[in-house]
């Protein structure tokens, strides 16, 4: 070590020194040689104290540089994975092949950018974390969603509605009600009936593939419906064009 020779060095020049100042007091009164002798100590007691602090200091610097040399070894390990990484993209890209990231990305989009949905897709509804076959049907206006059991109540001065969501594979059960505040209440005319029906609006959180969003669904009996959801301009609004060629192209059809 740079410290240990210099340490080495250090204390050679001090012995030497002291054994100088000694012979050259000799000539000197015994006064004069005890003072001179107690001044030599002195400076070779502050040199000694000197080399000590240059010895911790190094011990210290050595351990700064090993910390050094295995972060450079980490960041050394992390740009060869990089590099690795960078070569299979550009290679399956040339070859016009999904890379990993791609093909564990479920979200399909067209050329602008653009969500694209199926005519069918699997959406779940968050309240109760189910899914459910759901319908996207341009020509209507508002989306829909199967609810039965359903109860208006009051909360906090509110109206607020508790219903169930079903198809053929859901039962009602204690814990899968939804409750939620109604938005509004919209009259709809049925061709079979002259009078108008009563139905309320509400806000529920969705997922459908990559896409979550909090949607406005109209609460209507559908179990005569092939589909318990329907999807319809509102939902898909600014947010996704539809392929109606394709099913199920965000979603799972199981």
């Amino acid at each position: 070590m740079i410290f240990t020779r210099f340490n080495t060095n250090m204390r050679h020049f001090a012995l030497l020194f002291a054994a100088a100042n000694i012979v050259a007091c000799q000539t000197t009164g015994t006064a004069t040689q005890q003072q001179t002798l107690d001044t030599i100590t002195q400076s070779e007691q502050r040199i000694i104290e000197r080399l000590a602090q240059l010895d911790a200091r190094g011990e210290q610097n050595d351990g700064n540089i090993q910390s050094l040399r295995d972060e450079l070894s980490a960041l050394k390990q992390q740009v060869a994975k990089s590099q690795v990484m960078l070569a299979d993209y550009l290679s399956k890209k040339e070859n016009n092949a999904p890379t990993q990231a791609e093909s564990a990305n479920q979200t399909v989009v067209n050329n602008n950018g653009d969500f694209v949905l199926g005519a069918l897709e699997h959406i779940t509804i968050e309240a109760v974390n189910l899914s459910f076959d759901a319908r996207i049907d341009t020509g209507a206006a508002t989306s829909s969603i199967n609810a039965v059991d359903i109860e208006v109540f009051e909360r906090n001065g509110d109206d607020w509605v508790r219903f169930h969501v079903l198809d053929d594979s859901k039962k009602a059960t204690d814990e899968n009600w939804i409750e939620a505040p109604v938005v509004r209440f919209v009259n709809i005319r049925q061709a079979s009936s002259e009078e108008p029906e009563r139905r309320a609006v509400v806000k529920l959180w969705t997922r459908l593939g990559e896409m979550r969003d909090n949607s406005e669904f109209t609460l209507a009996d559908r179990s005569h419906m092939t589909h318990p959801v329907l999807l319809g301009r509102e939902f898909i609004r600014d947010v996704a064009v539809v392929d109606v060629s394709k099913e199920f192209v965000q979603s799972d059809p199981k």
